[in-house]
């Protein structure tokens, strides 16, 4: 939380540049998806692809959609399906606080030794509140900052964190961008941790 008064506090004194555009959230991202589960023996790295669908329904509100299909080396799985809307408010032509929430159902699919043609399936619901700070450094660059709250709907599990991110644009529709947070269960000691990182492309239309 004081790293994001911080910055907050930090773009509210730099002068606001001329921004071209404002900041939009018509898109449609696709990107190479990592997550490490630590914590637990042993760690788990899952890699994949992420597809994310934003489309703005009035002024200040957002639907969004998103879908992951990740798994490990020797083949474990992970996949998940989320949907929700987000609220948006401009403080400036250049600074948006975001508001996100999202229910997303998820499968673990682990391979069972020594029979390996057999899979063990785990899965669960998540209850997701993301807050952002979006700000245009340029025409060209916008960095974000946030923080995370997924409540397990179907254990007890509470894991907070952050998230911070980075986008380059190429031209009026395609940007490059990177993404990346970690978080935490808030009520026991022995779930694992969890980090992610993205990275890929942004299409708004």
């Amino acid at each position: 939380m004081r790293f994001l008064i911080r910055f907050l506090l930090m773009i509210s004194i730099i002068p606001v540049p001329v921004i071209a555009e404002e900041i939009s959230y018509d898109f449609i991202d696709t990107s190479i998806w990592t997550q490490e589960l630590s914590g637990i023996t042993p760690t788990e790295v899952y890699k994949g692809i992420s597809m994310t669908f934003s489309k703005s329904l009035s002024k200040h509100i957002h639907v969004l959609g998103s879908i992951i299909d990740s798994e490990q080396k020797n083949e474990d799985a992970f996949d998940s399906k989320s949907i929700g809307f987000g609220a948006h408010y401009s403080i400036n032509k250049s600074t948006d606080i975001v508001l996100i929430y999202s229910h997303l159902k998820y499968h673990y699919i682990y391979r069972q030794a020594p029979f390996l043609v057999f899979r063990a399936y785990k899965g669960g619901r998540f209850n997701s509140l993301d807050a952002k700070i979006l700000h245009q450094f340029s025409d060209d660059i916008e960095m974000s900052v946030g923080l995370i709250r997924d409540d397990e709907a179907t254990l007890d599990l509470l894991y907070k964190g952050y998230s911070v991110g980075a986008k380059y644009r190429i031209n009026n529709n395609l940007s490059l961008r990177f993404e990346m947070g970690g978080l935490k269960d808030s009520k026991s000691t022995i779930s694992a941790d969890k980090d992610f990182s993205e990275i890929g492309i942004r299409y708004n239309f």
